[in-house]
């Protein structure tokens, strides 16, 4: 008899395991999927935050653009679109000048890229507010890859320098690299009897092309410009 209730203990216990198991499994079923709603929620809102913030960036670039607004720089405090587009001294007169949109710091929002014939100007908004997020010459130029790339030709001699270049999310320099070539003799043409330099170490021109290929050949096809200034009020263009 004794033996039949301890069965009956040990059934009663076995079955009251598979019920709590199931219990538990199920309450575990249950936080797992409360986790990936609220993971799934956090993403969401962090998208819709972005897509907000993004969407109030643009309206700040078009005021910029339309001389509503200023942006502020380090270097020489405010400034407006006028002081990237018009020569100094002669305010009847345009460079030509273009802008675009891009995420170069990777933070989520688009960054305002305005080039003209003499400057080139990366502006930031932040807080309700614009900023320079880096000033660049106008031989600079984004690459599809995110990358920027100077190309400066002078001449007499005749020698082109190139200089490749990636940013962090501060615009502060993580990869520079310089490249060049010098027209040796002087016949427009980049052929075997040129010097060719490569981080400053001069080498021939197969291996020259075989190391900077992989940079110059990005390219910036997917970068589209719109037309600020045309330049017809000024004979300067890009």
């Amino acid at each position: 008899m004794k033996r039949i209730y301890v069965l009956i203990e040990i059934i009663i216990v076995f079955f009251s395991g598979l019920i709590i198991g199931m219990h538990y499994g199920k309450n575990e079923l249950h936080l797992e999927n409360n986790l990936k709603q609220i993971t799934n929620i956090g993403f969401s809102n962090i998208l819709i935050s972005k897509n907000n913030e993004e969407k109030i960036a643009m309206e700040f670039y078009e005021d910029f653009l339309q001389a509503g607004i200023t942006a502020f720089s380090e270097d020489i405090g405010e400034i407006e679109i006028a002081d990237i587009t018009v020569p100094k001294g002669e305010p009847e007169k345009q460079y030509y000048s273009k802008y675009t949109y891009l995420d170069t710091d990777k933070d989520g929002v688009k960054e305002l890229h305005v080039k003209s014939a003499r400057y080139y100007c990366i502006i930031k908004y932040n807080n309700n507010g614009l900023y320079i997020w880096k000033q660049l010459s106008q031989d600079w130029e984004p690459l599809n890859n995110g990358a920027f790339l100077e190309e400066r030709t002078f001449s007499a001699p005749s020698y082109t320098v190139y200089t490749y270049n990636i940013l962090d999310c501060n615009g502060n320099d993580i990869f520079k690299l310089n490249f060049g070539t010098y027209d040796k003799n002087y016949n427009g043409v980049q052929d075997e009897d040129d010097e060719y330099y490569f981080d400053s170490l001069k080498m021939e021109k197969d291996v020259w092309d075989m190391l900077t290929n992989k940079y110059l050949s990005v390219g910036n096809d997917e970068i589209q410009w719109i037309v600020l200034y045309d330049g017809t009020k000024y004979n300067y263009s890009l």
